[in-house]
């Protein structure tokens, strides 16, 4: 039986992978986990590892490198990463959202782009206030933002909204920003595209 780093490597490969199916295929891979960590073996106890949130985090990855892709492809895998967020949130024995969490769901989200009018912008102002209110807003998060939102005023608007001011600087820092946004950040190296615990 596979331990649960082995299953998160798979996962992390298809986050990397670029592949069209890939938000698909990493979702049927976490299903696959989470199923089997839940179908208890002759003892009554699981005979397979339990997925934790780093194996969420390299699922909803795999649905963030969608440029270039069709509309409704960018919205199916902004789907999945949604359904694998409120499936992590559902089981809190798998753990907590981390600051990957929120930011691979922000891209995602930003990724829509060409969607319906005030999707994307009503999408991002969810995760980034939830993001801020978990206390996870990173720095790499916050310019993942000002990267991806650098062709209008969204950037500014964003975080003036979420302090309840007018628009502020784009080269803003976290270290300017209220810190009980980033109270729950913890020390992490990034391996690939994606992060892992120390």
């Amino acid at each position: 039986c596979p331990d649960v780093t082995s299953v998160n490597c798979v996962l992390d490969a298809w986050a990397k992978s670029g592949e069209r199916h890939a938000p698909e295929m990493a979702w049927g891979a976490l299903a696959d986990a989470v199923h089997a960590y839940d179908a208890p073996d002759d003892d009554g106890a699981s005979a397979s590892p339990r997925p934790d949130v780093i194996t969420f985090n390299c699922a909803i990855g795999a649905c963030r490198h969608v440029r270039g892709r069709t509309a409704g492809e960018r919205k199916d895998a902004l789907a999945i990463a949604r359904r694998a967020h409120r499936m992590l949130l559902a089981r809190p024995e798998f753990g907590a959202p981390t600051s990957e969490t929120y930011a691979s769901l922000l891209s995602a989200a930003v990724s829509l782009g060409d969607g319906p009018s005030g999707e994307r912008d009503a999408l991002v102002q969810e995760y980034f206030g939830r993001c801020c209110d978990d206390g996870l807003l990173d720095d790499f998060t916050l310019g993942l933002l000002r990267r991806r939102l650098s062709g209008d005023d969204a950037f500014q608007e964003l975080l003036g909204d979420q302090m309840g001011k007018g628009p502020v600087a784009k080269t803003v820092s976290v270290l300017a920003l209220p810190k009980e946004w980033s109270r729950n950040v913890v020390q992490k190296r990034r391996r690939g595209g994606n992060y892992w615990k120390k």
